[in-house]
This record gives structure tokens, sequence and C-alpha cells, in this order.
């Protein structure tokens, strides 16, 4: 297996509102292609790993008191 160059990008909103965050993450961003060696409990040499994968995140803070 050679190496490869994977970058990952996250876009973070501090504050939408409040109590309310935002961030989105963008991961493998140029879809590169690539395997991860096997081991002896596979039948493959080396396992093909996902492309560009994506993820939304919103977190809500519940805060009581004053």
């Amino acid at each position: 297996m050679g190496g490869v160059f994977l970058p990952n990008v996250t876009l973070i909103s501090r504050r939408l509102s409040r109590n309310m965050e935002l961030s989105a993450s963008m991961y493998n961003f140029t879809n590169a292609t690539y395997s991860d060696p096997g081991s002896e409990e596979h039948r493959q040499d080396s396992i093909v790993q996902d492309g560009r994968n994506f993820r939304v995140r919103l977190t809500y803070h519940f805060r009581h008191g004053n």
C-alpha cells in the first residue's frame, strides 16, 4: 500500500444563537481512492475505504437557572 493524502475540512459557526452551534465537515475532501491492509482474519490483502463523507452537526446547550 502506498501513502495517500486525505484532507478534511471543517467549518464551524461558534454561535447561531445564544444556545446553538453549527458545524459542517467533509472527510476525504479530494475523494481519494485508497485501501488499508487486511489482516489474517480477512480474505482480502487490502480493504477499500470510503470516499468522500459529509457530516453536519447542530448542538443545542440547555441552560437553567438565572
